[in-house]
């Protein structure tokens, strides 16, 4: 349990406490330090910790994602997450009350999509299976930490958030049932899925991302509303 208590502070770049006996201490403008503790916690992490209302994120199923926009209909339903235990931090930093934290990770996207339009010009009609596999994407999250008073202690909170996102490899796309299922059609477009897929991932991947990072941030909410300032940090 005590290393479970430092873990997100790791992440988010907050001195490791006493707390947690297993874990390297690192002062606040160490970044190599806490990059390595935080490392070696991200599987802790990505298990959860249902002690603090803190879901697991590996695997992290998200109900509903919509990536509609003007010329495009994409829903994803029933989407679950896989590989998030395997993430890298490639960075932690933190300025007073920003904090940036960038993980290159390795991912599997798997659920259901309905989708009619066109993305960049290929175009596309069909429901059914969705695979999206990203291998080696970096993602940088920026937050603003705010502090509030629980029951008479301090406690952190997030009073904003921000995520940028770069795919250093090949991605890869497949859906089943294009088209109503004609081969014929579903090949003609195959080629061009497989061409364009890190086109398409930043065309249509945002909400994607984003809703894996909004899971991210409610569970570090969640942390900071059981645990006060005083348990986390040495002032």
């Amino acid at each position: 349990m005590c290393a479970r208590v430092a873990i997100l502070l790791c992440l988010l770049g907050v001195a490791c406490s006493a707390l947690a006996v297993s874990i390297t201490k690192c002062k606040i403008d160490d970044v190599n330090c806490m990059r390595l503790s935080a490392q070696a916690l991200v599987p802790i992490v990505a298990a959860g910790l249902p002690e603090y209302d803190m879901k697991p994120l590996d695997p992290l199923p998200i109900s509903k994602i919509d990536g509609s926009s003007p010329d495009l209909k994409l829903i994803a339903s029933d989407v679950v997450v896989t590989g998030m235990k395997g993430c890298e931090v490639q960075r932690i930093s933190r300025v007073q009350s920003k904090v940036d934290v960038g993980l290159l990770c390795s991912v599997k996207v798997e659920g259901e999509y309905e989708i009619k339009g066109k993305i960049l010009i290929l175009p596309l009609d069909g429901k059914g299976k969705l695979t999206v596999s990203l291998t080696k994407f970096l993602i940088n999250v920026q937050t603003v930490l705010k502090e509030e008073e629980l029951n008479g202690k301090k406690h952190w909170g997030i009073s904003s958030w921000d995520y940028n996102y770069d795919l250093k490899e090949r991605a890869n796309i497949e859906l089943t049932n294009l088209f109503a299922g004609s081969e014929k059609l579903t090949e003609a477009i195959r080629e061009s899925l497989g061409e364009s897929a890190n086109e398409i991932v930043k065309e249509v991947g945002p909400p994607i991302i984003k809703a894996i990072t909004g899971e991210v941030i409610d569970s570090i909410k969640h942390f900071f509303h059981h645990v006060p300032v005083e348990d986390l940090i040495i002032e």
